[in-house]
């Protein structure tokens, strides 16, 4: 899921506030920590996280900052994390074999409960995903103003 924040604060200005907010350690996971990110900011791009105990099901934003007009805009893509891509392949293979299971057993599949569990897994997966961007926006676009 990739997004778009415009800030009217220059492109050098957003540099510096994400590097003020952002922990260059990899595995900081400290909630006595003061910064909000943990990753690496660059001159027109960054990497980070969000620095929590716990595993989201976005892994890392990978952004780029560009000058617009008077301001700036970045372009964040929310990269899932290898963990949930794990979780969510194993899911459709699981739902999928199970209707391969009962066409060459001879019994009557249930489609219904095939589609059902297939519709429920990306209900399921869509909603956390853009739960998971939605506080990543508001968190960036917070230190931001």
């Amino acid at each position: 899921m990739d997004f778009i924040i415009k800030s009217k604060k220059t492109k050098k200005e957003v540099v510096e506030i994400l590097k003020e907010n952002t922990s260059h350690f990899k595995n900081n996971y400290n909630n006595k920590c003061k910064e909000i990110f943990n990753g690496e900011i660059f001159d027109d791009s960054f990497k980070i996280k969000r620095n929590k105990k716990h595993i989201g099901i976005v892994s890392t934003m990978v952004g780029r900052i560009e000058e617009s007009g008077t301001g700036s805009k970045i372009t964040i893509e929310m990269l899932l994390h290898p963990i949930v891509k794990g979780i969510v392949i194993l899911w459709f293979a699981l739902v999928i074999s199970i209707l391969f299971i009962e066409l060459f057993s001879g019994e009557s599949p249930s489609v219904q409960e095939t589609i059902v569990s297939i519709i429920l897994g990306l209900i399921l997966y869509i909603f956390l995903r853009k739960d998971e961007a939605r506080r990543a926006k508001e968190r960036i676009e917070g230190i931001l103003k």
